[in-house]
């Protein structure tokens, strides 16, 4: 969020975590332990709906962020598919972020 309010890369931690990490898209995608009940969902859905088994590229970031961003995938229907799972990845996620930080502003 830090991007949309032109802040400098090195203050977008992420305070949804705490791990002094920044808060990119593939912290937010990949990273960030706070959402990994709604990532498994989501590799979950992506493995079912199209075949694609993102746990097995663990390593391959790259490929990882392609396969979510719709990046290089072959089929329209896979993509199509994936796109409408990590959207609801992110919904789910930003409900999870929004309560962490109402925390946070409420321990300042």
């Amino acid at each position: 969020m830090g991007r949309w309010y032109q802040k400098p890369e090195a203050e977008r931690v992420c305070y949804v975590c705490l791990t002094g990490k920044v808060e990119s898209e593939a912290h937010f995608l990949l990273d960030c332990y706070r959402y990994n009940r709604q990532r498994d969902k989501l590799f979950t859905c992506i493995k079912l709906y199209s075949g694609y088994d993102l746990e097995a590229f663990l390593d391959d970031r790259e490929y990882m962020l392609d396969v979510l961003l719709g990046r290089g995938l072959a089929r329209k229907v896979s993509r199509r598919l994936i796109g409408e799972a990590v959207c609801k990845f992110i919904a789910d996620a930003m409900r999870v972020r929004k309560r962490v930080m109402k925390l946070v502003e409420a321990a300042k």
